[in-house]
């Protein structure tokens, strides 16, 4: 019992003593995490989709509010239909981008911020109800705003809240030419992430 009263009054300190501590020069670690689940039913048809994306980063402060850096991106989206025979949608997303990131102070705890990016990716897909399974290179852009919340002055936490995101298929196929936009006001699921400012 006093092991728990011990940590509960040192995170209580930690949390009213720590302010935003983003100053030029402070290297960014870190990364984001997200995963979502839905499924959906109506008689014979069910289509269930799972997704886990991971994005490492690494940056840099320019400033007191600008950071710049790369971001590393993972993510397995599984998708099962059982309806008219049951089958499984395979993809996996490899992809790497830079980002130019603003911070605003909401409170010295606070910020919000937005965010600029330019990148890359890869999506390998396999399709178990025609076997079929190949690659396509996308060049993508996005623009994500979100909050963070300081839990020391060298610790965040991020919530993605918002994002428009661009994707354009770099395949030479007359059967596949993608172009897709995407806008996304996620406040069930949002992007949780975690930074350190060294």
């Amino acid at each position: 019992m006093k092991k728990l009263l011990y940590t509960s009054a040192l995170l209580v300190i930690l949390s009213v003593t720590a302010n935003a501590q983003l100053t030029e020069g402070n290297i960014i670690l870190g990364g984001d995490v997200k995963f979502t689940y839905s499924d959906a039913e109506s008689g014979s048809y069910r289509v269930e989709d799972k997704s886990l994306s991971i994005s490492p980063q690494f940056g840099w402060m320019v400033n007191d509010k600008i950071a710049f850096g790369f971001k590393g991106k993972y993510e397995h989206v599984l998708r099962t239909n059982s309806s008219y025979g049951s089958y499984t949608d395979d993809q996996t997303i490899y992809g790497l981008s830079t980002y130019l990131k603003v911070h605003n102070n909401i409170t010295e705890k606070f910020l919000w911020y937005y965010e600029a990016e330019l990148g890359m990716s890869r999506v390998k897909y396999e399709d178990e109800y025609d076997g079929e399974s190949d690659k396509i290179d996308f060049v993508n852009a996005a623009v994500n705003v979100g909050i963070m919340y300081f839990v020391t002055t060298k610790l965040s936490i991020d919530l993605g809240l918002f994002n428009i995101n661009y994707s354009k298929s770099l395949k030479n196929d007359k059967e596949i030419n993608i172009n897709d936009i995407n806008f996304g006001l996620d406040l069930v699921n949002p992007k949780l992430g975690i930074k350190f400012y060294l």
